[in-house]
């Protein structure tokens, strides 16, 4: 007859032991210490339509989260980011009363009110290591059955690209925000790599890990391919005596390499005689794309120069544009109702230079505290610490795309902040002090001595 296992007091087995003693393939450690909420069902149902489009249910999903958020067990917090998120919403306001299209910077207003709703639900919902990690491993879901996939199919089966270039659709349409928002996703998959153990979802990372860079170059977003790059050379470094981690870079740049076609190579090829060149060579070297974007840079540097401080309003870039662009001074390759190809000359036309200042600060001050926060603990949590560095690295990658591409105004920009929050706020409580009494040596038990210090998960 086999003994009972000893419990000891005080101490929760993990979820990593439940896997370890499965084998590491049982789906029900996904599940495991983890504590629901109406909020939290709500937010994952908000970020499924979203991401997917399958229904049109977000505004409801994201009510209800915002209506059951009192109900959560612990109390309601307002961050940093989430300060600044709303002190973006506030200087919106500000330019809206300037603002020559008042109709439409209102619309874009209501919009970004809610986008600060999903901050302030993500920031509160996403608390414990749980339920971060069953949040993650849906959103790779989400993202993997529904945009790749359909992306893929798209390019390979039925030929549904923009001039070549691999697109989804509805906010998926735009090659260069499919691509940065991959290159998020890369970020994602990285961590859970490193920090899971159960071996299913070790491969489904490792899947994505392979297929989404090469989502990047059939894209053929020369930002976020350049972004890629600068994301991987950090990644990998101090990593170079690992001979599986080489073995992995190897593997996707051969798959990339070679199921990648031609025309793909020939537009990522131009990458360095656009930034060499002159305006004219770099115009015949990518079939003007790059001409024509300079252009529309000069035409956003004329309305940020007349409306510096309160910008044209949120939302409110492209009209203006229009009328710009028509001015004899700028090519007729800029006119039109154009998008700036830039998130940060977007923040500052839109909102001049106190909204652009804010923005930055709200990225940059997240970054900062995750960072501070990784180097303090990776001691004490490895994985955690090395999850969290992944995801400041797609964060930076992605921002390095952003001076090609409009991601100012994507949930994915504020989303992903926030889950860089929530990763750094567990963080922090890893390594919390905590008074125990244990008994002094010869003493009886349960006579207190003196506080100890130990780790509280």
């Amino acid at each position: 007859m086999t003994a009972p296992p000893l419990r000891r007091r005080g101490i929760v087995a993990r979820s990593s032991d439940r896997v370890a003693r499965d084998g590491g393939w049982s789906l029900t450690s996904v599940f495991a210490g983890l504590h629901w909420s109406p909020a939290f069902i709500a937010f994952l149902v908000y970020v499924f339509v979203i991401t997917t489009y399958r229904i049109n249910v977000g505004t409801l999903a994201m009510s209800v989260a915002l209506v059951t958020l009192p109900l959560e067990r612990t109390s309601l917090r307002l961050p940093p980011l989430a300060l600044m998120a709303l002190a973006f919403l506030g200087w919106g306001f500000v330019g809206w009363g300037s603002s020559d299209y008042p109709l439409i910077v209102w619309d874009r207003l209501i919009e970004f009110a809610k986008i600060v709703g999903v901050v302030l639900v993500a920031v509160n919902v996403l608390t414990t290591r749980a339920r971060l990690r069953l949040f993650l491993l849906a959103y790779l879901a989400y993202f993997a059955f529904f945009p790749v996939r359909g992306a893929f199919f798209n390019y390979f089966l039925y030929s549904g690209t923009m001039s070549g270039r691999a697109v989804w659709n509805f906010a998926y349409a735009n090659p260069n925000d499919l691509a940065g928002v991959c290159l998020l996703f890369v970020a994602l998959s990285a961590g859970v790599l490193v920090s899971e153990r159960a071996r299913w979802i070790r491969l489904a990372a490792f899947a994505g890990i392979v297929l989404l860079p090469f989502l990047i170059v059939l894209t053929q977003s020369r930002g976020a391919f350049i972004a890629l790059l600068a994301f991987a050379l950090i990644a990998l470094k101090g990593q170079w005596r690992r001979a599986r981690t080489l073995a992995l870079t190897a593997g996707v740049a051969l798959v990339m390499f070679f199921a990648a076609p031609d025309d793909v190579w020939e537009r990522l090829g131009t990458i360095q005689k656009v930034a060499t060149q002159e305006e004219g060579a770099a115009g015949i070297a990518d079939e003007g794309s790059a001409e024509q974007r300079l252009e529309i840079w000069k035409v956003a540097r004329a309305i940020i120069a007349d409306e510096p401080v309160t910008g044209v309003g949120l939302g409110a870039y492209h009209e203006v544009h229009y009328r710009y662009a028509l001015r004899p001074i700028f090519n007729p390759t800029a006119q039109g109702k154009r998008d700036t190809h830039s998130t940060y000359l977007k923040i500052f036309a839109e909102t001049g230079i106190v909204g652009l200042i804010v923005f930055l600060g709200l990225v940059g001050f997240t970054l900062f505290d995750a960072e501070r926060t990784r180097r303090r603990k990776q001691a004490i949590d490895p994985p955690g610490a090395k999850q969290l560095y992944y995801m400041e690295l797609g964060m930076i990658g992605y921002l390095v795309a952003g001076i090609w591409g409009s991601y100012g105004e994507l949930v994915p920009t504020y989303l992903f902040l926030s889950l860089i929050y929530a990763g750094t706020w567990i963080l922090k409580r890893q390594g919390v002090v905590a008074r125990q009494p244990v008994p002094a040596r010869g003493a009886r038990m349960g006579t207190p001595v003196g506080p100890v210090r130990r780790s509280v998960r």
